[in-house]
């Protein structure tokens, strides 16, 4: 059986210059995504949802949502703004119901399995209320040869790149070589410190 070891060095030492020159949101955007969460901004998420999708702890779906709407959307904002505004989610935001999916390969290895985690539906419309309003400003930090998840940037570009490169290398006979890195369970891996230092680098308030 293998399982991952998880690596936790991040430190002061360790990111010393390592943030040096990296580029600002901009304090109108940054404002932007400090503002309260709409009621329209919920609604909107809430609809963008497929229905059909496991519930979290609580046992209510999608569909429970989006048929009392008109009645429960404005205390649903108002427990989330509270939440917000004093620093700690509900209950039912900070629990999960864990579950596991085969993956191909031996079941008797845990790597061929993959862990779910059934969140509620009040969590995932605020996830997806600011992982919109992050969305929007991506583009303002991320490098522009990074395609993924960036509005109006496309994948197919980074092929282009990586062409147009080995063509100018070929002409200019040089030589080069392409390294391509795929990271194991890097979800799994990443250091929660080293993420939030790095959105605090950016520009992004806390």
């Amino acid at each position: 059986m293998h399982l991952p070891v998880s690596f936790s060095v991040w430190s002061e030492e360790v990111s010393h210059g390592f943030y040096e020159g990296l580029p600002k949101v901009e304090q109108e955007s940054s404002a932007e995504l400090e503002a309260d969460v709409s009621l329209d901004e919920l609604h909107t998420a809430l609809q963008s949802m497929e229905n059909g999708k496991a519930p979290g702890i609580d046992g209510l779906p999608v569909e429970f949502y989006k048929t009392m709407w008109s009645v429960m959307g404005e205390d649903l904002l108002m427990v989330l703004r509270d939440s917000l505004t004093g620093g700690q989610l509900p209950l039912s935001c900070r629990r999960a119901v864990l579950t596991l999916l085969p993956k191909k390969g031996d079941l008797m290895e845990m790597k061929n399995w993959r862990p779910v985690s059934l969140l509620c539906t009040e969590y995932k419309l605020l996830s997806k209320v600011l992982a919109t309003r992050l969305r929007e400003v991506m583009g303002q930090v991320i490098h522009r040869d990074q395609t993924y998840c960036v509005p109006d940037r496309l994948v197919s570009d980074n092929v282009f790149l990586i062409r147009d490169f080995l063509d100018i290398s070929s002409a200019l006979g040089l030589e080069t070589g392409l390294i391509s890195i795929d990271q194991e369970m890097a979800f799994d891996r990443v250091e929660h410190q080293y993420l939030w230092k790095t959105l605090e680098a950016f520009g992004f308030s806390p």
